[in-house]
């Protein structure tokens, strides 16, 4: 992907996913692996919105299986119970989640997203599926008897849950008011501030010593 820049192209390239890349990667170089969890920066092509911002965070993980001792059901079993027990152990047991079957991704068959709902919606925060034999069989060979499954999980999506933050550009924020709020190892709800900065401005009146002073007839000055 070339990015354009004043007076022409950056030539960089930037990945719209880590998962199928690393996946080869990791079955080609630290063979013979089992399985394994990483994270990157991603970038897509997205409209910005309160769930959308072009980069984020990916974390992705596969595992591997023999296939004489696991079929494609019981990977497909093994994914689903793996990623449903992440989610309850984030965000407890009574939290909603359901799947999506009919996503298709170019590096897994068959294919699934799980989606969580939070602030009256239901939003993706992952994808996965059954690794494609092909992908398997480059980085290791069609003899290898081997057949796994693989995830992409998105970072900010999680975290918006967790901490109950309504918009996903506030973690590509500067504001002290919003980076002061988390520390390690801490986990709080996270508190919503103004766009604008706080004004502070002193109210003095007199008042006659025969008329008194009501607190209704004050507020009646600021409604009017």
């Amino acid at each position: 992907m070339q990015i354009p820049i004043l007076g022409g192209f950056c030539g960089r390239r930037l990945r719209p996913t880590n998962l199928r890349c690393s996946v080869e990667w990791l079955l080609q170089e630290v063979s013979p692996v089992e399985g394994a969890v990483w994270s990157a920066d991603v970038y897509r092509k997205d409209e910005i919105d309160r769930y959308h911002y072009p980069v984020f965070h990916q974390v992705d993980g596969l595992r591997l299986f023999s296939t004489s001792e696991a079929s494609l059901t019981m990977v497909i079993e093994d994914l689903k119970k793996t990623l449903e027990g992440l989610m309850e152990s984030l965000f407890g047991a009574g939290v909603d989640m359901r799947w999506d079957s009919t996503i298709t991704f170019p590096f897994t068959d068959p294919s699934l997203e799980m989606e969580i709902f939070y602030n009256g919606k239901w939003i993706e925060v992952l994808g996965c599926g059954a690794i494609k034999n092909e992908i398997i069989d480059r980085a290791l060979g069609s003899d290898c008897g081997l057949h796994g499954w693989a995830f992409g999980l998105g970072l900010e999506r999680l975290a918006m849950h967790l901490f109950e933050i309504d918009d996903i550009r506030l973690f590509w924020s500067t504001d002290k008011r919003f980076l002061s709020q988390f520390a390690d190892g801490e986990l709080k709800k996270f508190e919503p501030f103004s766009n604008y900065p706080p004004v502070f401005k002193d109210i003095s009146f007199w008042i006659d010593d025969d008329v008194g002073f009501e607190l209704n007839k004050f507020f009646e000055v600021f409604c009017h």
